[in-house]
């Protein structure tokens, strides 16, 4: 007699799995640093079928997923490709997200494991519409480079008469990681022998997502064709290259986008649909190059200012430091510093205005079309600054405040916080013509946009609705 065997799925996890906890004490045991890489999903596969299948047993059980995990040993890391109850998508290359971003970001020297890891969220993020987020369990007390040199602890303090500058900014640039700070650091280190990889961080960060989005292919278009004719000329080229355009008429439409697409994929550029300057030099075409290095990055972010000192100037040092914790982007325009910065809580016209008052400068102001699209690309690159909604109809995107008010009341009392009167203006639509008390403050915003738009007109705003944050000046 044949008697059928039921196989109970719960019973046959432990059988034919090996737990994660024995993998992590068997290597603890061995190494003084163990970095462990899952890239699986965190969700329960087996939660359905085993409250389906198993009878009288509890359904708690079969429900919590993964069980949590701690490490043993003072050296563990374990990286995850999605957080708890998430699941991890597969890709469509051979790679799935999580390995694409580990290859990418674990590959250069240099890098310390946790700016690394940083790094490959945002990029799963990003590739994954942000429903997949990797996670990281660490209980390493020492900084590990990936650069198959051995552990470096932090820098201790300095010793007067034995004072490695260069290896100290070398540790700082780490820290702070972007393109500007390699540069100089190189400037000053051109000669040491952490110049080569310093120039490795550069080559790396330039293959990355730093000035390469499609909000800042937005912003150096904006920058390089500020002009009806610049634009026309554009066109031409892209006509003469047999990409039509429609029209030359400096009026970029969805046909235009589409030869400008039609032409990256061509030349195999990034397709972002905007004439950066990349795909301008593919063109031939002549129009100054933006400087980025002026720029501190393209997001706001939160900066140690004892990791900028040795590697800015004291000026940007004393804002970075005046303006800490908040998260913020810098850069210069005609000798002036400016300062965008990002506040998720929210913030009012009046409390941004004296948060810079204090650190010694004033909100915003803009006195030329070059001036406004150089203030306005601080921001376009990162999409925090702005809130976008859908209203009557119209998609709207509201950005950080500038330093414009108009405390009177009157069509004409518009001034700048400096006193001065407004000389260029960017109104989106046109001067605000009920300047009552409810309206007196000016913001970006533009209606009627996409969700991902690039926000170069102001509008006045009601100072009870606060904004994401705001752009100070400093002369």
């Amino acid at each position: 007699m044949n008697v059928p065997i039921y196989r109970n799925p719960q019973f046959d996890v432990p059988a034919e799995t090996m737990p994660l906890s024995e993998i992590m004490n068997a290597l603890e045991q061995r190494a003084k640093i163990s970095l462990i890489f899952l890239d699986a999903c965190r969700n329960n596969p087996l939660a359905d079928r085993l409250n389906r299948d198993v009878a009288g047993t509890s359904r708690g059980g079969a429900t919590r997923g993964l069980a949590p995990i701690e490490t043993q040993g003072a050296g563990t890391l374990v990286a995850f490709a999605a957080a708890p109850g998430q699941v991890a998508a597969d890709g469509t290359d051979g790679h799935s997200p999580f390995t694409r971003a580990l290859i990418t970001n674990l590959s250069g020297p240099g890098i310390e494991i946790g700016t690394a890891f940083k790094r490959v969220i945002r990029e799963v993020r990003s590739a994954t519409g942000g429903k997949q987020s990797p996670q990281i369990l660490s209980s390493l007390d020492l900084e590990f480079y990936l650069d198959g040199s051995a552990t470096l602890e932090a820098p201790r303090p300095l010793k007067v008469d034995n004072v490695d500058i260069a290896a100290l900014d070398f540790n700082k640039a780490m820290r702070v990681d972007t393109a500007r700070t390699w540069k100089r650091f190189i400037a000053k280190h051109g000669e040491s022998s952490y110049a080569d990889a310093a120039r490795q961080s550069i080559q790396r960060l330039g293959k990355s997502d730093d000035f390469r989005s499609s909000l800042a292919a937005m912003a150096q278009e904006q920058k390089m064709l500020d002009s009806k004719d610049k634009r026309a000329a554009a066109q031409q080229a892209l006509q003469s290259k047999g990409f039509d355009t429609g029209a030359t008429d400096g009026a970029f439409g969805g046909q235009t986008r589409r030869a400008v697409t039609a032409f990256q994929a061509a030349r195999g550029l990034k397709q972002s649909g905007f004439l950066d300057q990349e795909t301008g030099a593919s063109l031939g075409l002549t129009f100054a190059r933006i400087d980025q290095d002026i720029l501190s990055a393209t997001s706001a972010r939160r900066y140690d200012p004892t990791d900028l000192e040795g590697l800015e100037d004291e000026p940007v040092i004393a804002i970075v430091r005046c303006l800490s914790p908040l998260p913020l982007t810098y850069g210069t325009f005609a000798r002036h510093l400016y300062a965008a910065v990002y506040d998720g809580q929210q913030v009012g016209w009046q409390e941004a205005k004296a948060i810079v008052v204090r650190c010694g400068g004033h909100l915003a102001t803009i006195d030329s079309s070059d001036e406004n699209t150089f203030v306005a690309s601080l921001v376009n690159t990162d999409d925090r600054f702005f809130s976008s909604s859908f209203e009557g109809g119209e998609h709207r995107r509201v950005g950080p405040w500038l330093g414009l008010s108009n405390e009177n009341g009157s069509a004409e009392g518009w001034r700048w916080t400096t006193g001065t009167a407004v000389t260029f203006a960017r109104w989106f639509r046109r001067p605000p013509e009920k300047a009552g008390a409810a309206t007196p403050y000016a913001a970006y915003r533009a209606n009627k946009v996409p969700l991902a738009a690039y926000v170069d007109t102001w509008e006045a705003r009601d100072p009870s609705r606060p904004v994401s944050g705001f752009i100070a000046e400093f002369e």
